[in-house]
């Protein structure tokens, strides 16, 4: 068994420590948890005249900050009314401070559907969470919305990211396990130094291997 540490983090909009919050949502299914999920069918939709959405870096009670200079909006199919029209975006280091990053206005999406647009800017700063405070374009003829398919955050290249230490594995098992019944693999004792969630990668020596973000697992051996 090894555990996998935090990737080079290209995408951090899919990290799965990552809470989203936003200041409503229209439908059940349309919450802000699916613009980070990775799934351009999915939707965000709020009955407001502005919107706003968080995604916050946040594990056991623990905040972790990413160096992002980059993030893109995905429209969605339909409804061009409900696009954004203006764009503030905001980093917080305890998730209750905001400071304003950058402001984007008059953005124009040419009328073009499930189209994904990219934002660069400026930032040096490792902050836990980011924000997008969202006008739409105008008032739709079934009232006021803001939708989006998508959002994705990124480092570009030579982004410095916080040092993260290589996380100590450590697991225990049966000393006999029997062919073909359930033995139970708990790696609780495994740690990151620096508190950050931990992915498991298994490789049981058969050729066959099992990632999981569980600590504790089942396998049979045949």
């Amino acid at each position: 068994m090894r555990i996998l540490t935090p990737p080079a983090r290209l995408n951090y909009g899919r990290d799965f420590a990552s809470v989203a919050i936003a200041n409503g949502q229209f439908l059940p299914t349309t919450g802000p948890e699916n613009l980070f999920d990775g799934d351009f069918t999915t939707r965000w939709l709020v009955n407001q005249p502005e919107g706003f959405v968080e995604v916050h870096f946040v594990h056991n009670g623990n905040r972790f900050g990413y160096v992002v200079d980059e993030f893109t909006l995905t429209n969605p199919s339909a409804w061009n009314d409900r696009d954004p029209r203006e764009v503030v975006l905001s980093g917080t280091l305890d998730g209750v401070n905001w400071q304003v990053i950058q402001t984007w206005t008059q953005i124009n999406w040419q009328g073009r559907t499930r189209h994904t647009m990219s934002f660069p800017f400026t930032n040096n700063v490792a902050f836990t969470g980011y924000r997008w405070d969202i006008v739409p374009q105008a008032e739709s003829p079934q009232g006021w919305f803001v939708e989006l398919n998508q959002i994705e955050l990124f480092a570009r290249s030579g982004t410095q990211q916080p040092e993260i230490r290589p996380p100590v594995a450590s697991f225990a098992m049966p000393d006999v396990a029997e062919t073909r019944q359930p033995v139970t693999l708990d790696a609780r004792a495994s740690l990151s130094p620096d508190g950050y969630p931990l992915m498991y990668f298994w490789d049981f020596g058969n050729g066959q291997t099992q990632r999981s973000i569980s600590p504790v697992i089942t396998h049979r051996f045949f």
